[in-house]
């Protein structure tokens, strides 16, 4: 009867220790994890930041920032567009200078209710997201929310 019982609890334990094995096999291997991209919210899964302006050449400075996810794409002689909160709000400047803008750059703009001051600063930066390194530092403050990353120069 001693046997039984024995052989029955170290089956049950062996048991127990294989699904946990098995269930650590699944969370550690990264062929089994869905790639959602390097810079995804775990909140907003389908925030990615980027554009079709900015894949197709026609945005001339981009920048992203984490916690809350941010990205801002300025196109000299046309505008300047933020989409901020996991892409939840968005607003678009009129932004008309196109020239001496290889310095650091402070600007103040006003579209309706929504107002926007931006600091660009060329210093290193990393986004501490995905580890990825960007030559400038950006502040954006967007109706009085202050939000911080990195940006580049697309068209240097």
């Amino acid at each position: 009867m001693k046997r039984l019982i024995l052989s029955t609890s170290a089956l049950c334990l062996m048991a127990a220790c294989d699904d946990a094995a098995n269930r650590e096999i699944a969370v550690s291997d990264p062929a089994a994890e869905e790639d959602l991209g390097s810079d995804v919210s775990p909140d907003r899964p389908d925030f990615k930041p980027g554009s079709k302006r900015a894949a197709d050449g026609q945005v001339d400075f981009t920048a992203i920032g984490q916690e809350p996810g941010w990205i801002l794409e300025l196109t000299a002689g046309q505008d300047v567009t933020i989409e901020w909160q996991y892409a939840t709000k968005s607003a678009t400047f009129p932004f008309e200078q196109t020239d001496d803008m290889e310095g650091p750059l402070d600007l103040s703009m006003q579209s309706g209710s929504d107002t926007l001051e931006l600091t660009v600063i060329r210093e290193d930066c990393m986004d501490p997201m995905n580890g990825s390194e960007y030559a400038y530092s950006v502040t954006a403050v967007i109706n009085s929310e202050r939000l911080r990353g990195c940006g580049e120069w697309l068209t240097e």
